[in-house]
């Protein structure tokens, strides 16, 4: 089995759950109505409960396809390929035999809220789940690697998730917490390139703060 064949599931898996969709009804779940009734009009923030990361994105695709449930379909299936795509990057890290990377990869959609719960109601927990996953990804890499790319990649993915949801900063602490017990990570963290990290993240973080 080739690589272009491990990643050809994930669209389809997406696809064939976007058509269904599409071809039973047009209408949309409550949180998906209010993020509509929100994005029509962009801001720094809408809710104190929730970053605008999700209705950042919704703004954006709505200007392609218009306040419709497409814009939705297109925004969750892309989140979904793009965080088991990570989590597959991820775990190419981990595993020498390339189909336990794929076995990760695919692994959360045996989960009920990766199976199923998110093809009904999930919003701005998938925008976090995406992101967790990227900057897990990007930080494996500054560990291995510890270029100044590497730290600015972590620091965006980590600015991203903060403005996606609060709830990543528990992920966050635990990431970090863990990191600082192994000596090799710990000297990535301590680096004054983290700084950057930082930086980038702060950056991110600061129009909705």
């Amino acid at each position: 089995m080739g690589p272009p064949r491990r990643y050809s599931v994930r669209p389809f898996f997406g696809v064939a759950h976007a058509s269904l969709s599409l071809a039973f009804s047009e209408n949309l779940s409550g949180a998906s109505a209010f993020a509509n009734i929100l994005a029509q009009m962009p801001a720094l923030g809408y809710e104190q409960r929730q970053p605008p990361l999700y209705e950042w994105l919704l703004w954006l695709v709505q200007r392609v396809t218009g306040p419709n449930l497409l814009s939705f379909l297109l925004i969750k299936y892309s989140l979904l390929t793009a965080t088991l795509a990570f989590l597959y990057l991820t775990a190419l890290r981990l595993f020498e035999d390339r189909r336990w990377a794929v076995v990760a990869g695919l692994s959360p959609l045996l989960f009920y809220q990766f199976g199923w719960s998110v093809h009904e109601v999930v919003t701005h927990t998938l925008v976090m789940s995406c992101a967790m996953a990227a900057s897990l990804w990007a930080f494996m890499r500054l560990v291995e690697r510890g270029r100044i790319g590497d730290y600015l990649l972590f620091g965006g993915a980590v600015g991203l998730v903060l403005i996606s949801e609060y709830g990543f900063a528990g992920f966050l602490i635990i990431l970090v917490a863990c990191a600082l017990l192994q000596t090799t990570m710990r000297a990535r963290l301590l680096h004054v390139r983290i700084l950057a990290a930082v930086c980038i993240a702060a950056a991110i973080i600061a129009p909705f703060g």
